[in-house]
């Protein structure tokens, strides 16, 4: 009765943390889209964008980022293939779609036409705080799958 309730539990908060994922993306592109409507969210992004790129992404920060979130890719890939030749899909999705994450941030934090977008940081951060939320989520399912 007891593991079934945990088991119950955590699935629930798997998708509650799924939910706030969506919640996250919405969020960043609706404050996107208000940029190129409002000139004073327009003016604070521009701020912040400038803010962020001298004061936090520097050229070696930014290398280290993407080192580091490419190995993590990697892993959760692997990952994801081992539970995809053992178990299937279902319990591979999880890792695989961490990996695309991990991919994304990768690709916002170099690629020139997405710098230029004024919401670029808060998007970054949108990206980099769903895939943290994913390997949580990753973490769940694997407690999820030693209680079965």
């Amino acid at each position: 009765m007891r593991r079934a309730l945990l088991r119950k539990g955590l699935r629930l908060s798997t998708h509650l943390l799924t939910l706030a994922q969506l919640a996250l993306f919405a969020g960043g592109f609706w404050l996107h889209c208000l940029s190129f409507r409002r000139a004073g969210v327009n003016h604070h992004l521009s701020f912040m964008k400038r803010t962020v790129e001298k004061l936090y992404l520097t050229d070696a920060v930014t290398t280290a980022l993407t080192a580091v979130t490419l190995g993590v890719a990697f892993f959760l890939l692997l990952i994801g293939a081992r539970r995809f030749f053992k178990r299937g899909w279902g319990s591979s999705a999880t890792p695989v779609v961490g990996a695309v994450l991990a991919l994304a941030f990768v690709v916002e934090l170099w690629l020139p036409s997405l710098k230029a977008l004024p919401a670029w940081p808060v998007l970054l951060g949108v990206t980099a705080l769903a895939f943290v939320l994913q390997v949580v989520k990753a973490l769940l399912n694997a407690r999820i799958e030693r209680l079965e």
